[in-house]
């Protein structure tokens, strides 16, 4: 896509993104839903979301497992049906996939015997919710939880996009969690990334603030849409050194946003390897 394109969808000439940006209000922390049941998963997935939470919506445990493992997620939600998957099971395989974070583990069940509730309770679940259940019911109980893990989430997430440069879990909301998605764009990212620090670099070899200021706004509106806070960092530094008029004191600024531009388009690559394989 042009980068004139790119700019106009990120900033909210698109339709995607304003719809990305209604999910994204309450918080960026993500929720996982586990629930065998497709007319349960898509009920339930729509509560969460009219509160403001992006949702991994999934339908086995292995796949739950899966997300797990690459995505920062505050709470699972596992839905235990008669006809469904174990859920005490489901659990444990996503406290083993997490890898000791202390995913928050919340159960709605079909069974509202003490027997099942207990299970429950006893497999690391901290709380268990009898179904079907009230919008507003689980929208204080998000509210709860959601609000406990954050600092912790935003902890972690500032760690991986400072080593990764991109923020795997907003580069996917972006793409609307599609794996395919996802693959096909990052090519035309990373080429977006290229003409507009082409453009910064074109604008200070010509003393030409206005040009350099399209060239880092073009880069920071990428940034925001990917989770690349060193890029958005590295753009923002720049635009100051040009507040004050002299382009020929932008020499280090210059250099350091070279060197993030290099690891993020590294990082979308790998990202991208990743996926093919998957």
């Amino acid at each position: 896509m042009a980068l004139r394109g790119l700019l106009s969808k990120l900033t909210g000439g698109g339709d995607r993104g304003a719809a990305a940006d209604r999910k994204t209000t309450a918080s960026s922390a993500y929720v996982l839903l586990v629930d065998g049941s497709a007319v349960g998963r898509q009920l339930i997935k729509s509560q969460v979301e009219n509160v403001g939470l992006r949702v991994h919506a999934v339908d086995t445990v292995d796949t739950a497992a899966s997300v797990v493992g690459r995505v920062p997620c505050a709470v699972a939600l596992i839905c235990a049906r008669p006809d469904g998957f174990d859920a005490a099971l489901a659990v444990r395989r996503l406290r083993q996939a997490e890898g000791g974070r202390n995913l928050v583990s919340i159960g709605l069940t079909e069974d509202a015997t003490p027997a099942h509730i207990k299970e429950l309770y006893a497999a690391g679940m901290q709380e268990v919710i009898p179904l079907p259940v009230r919008a507003e019911t689980l929208a204080r109980l998000l509210g709860r939880w959601v609000t406990s893990q954050s600092a912790a989430l935003a902890t972690s997430r500032a760690a991986a996009a400072t080593l990764a440069a991109v923020d795997e879990p907003t580069l996917l909301a972006w793409v609307g969690d599609d794996r395919e998605i996802l693959i096909g764009v990052i090519p035309r990212l990373t080429t977006d990334i290229e003409k507009a620090h082409e453009l910064v670099l074109q604008g200070l070899s010509r003393e030409d603030g206005t040009t350099v200021l399209l060239g880092t706004q073009a880069l920071r509106s990428i940034a925001a849409a990917i989770g690349a806070a060193a890029l958005d960092e590295a753009a923002r530094a720049l635009d100051h050194v040009l507040v004050g008029g002299d382009v020929s004191k932008a020499v280090p600024a210059r250099d350091q946003l070279a060197e993030v531009v290099a690891r993020c388009t590294a990082s979308l690559q790998e990202v991208r390897r990743r996926y093919e394989q998957r």
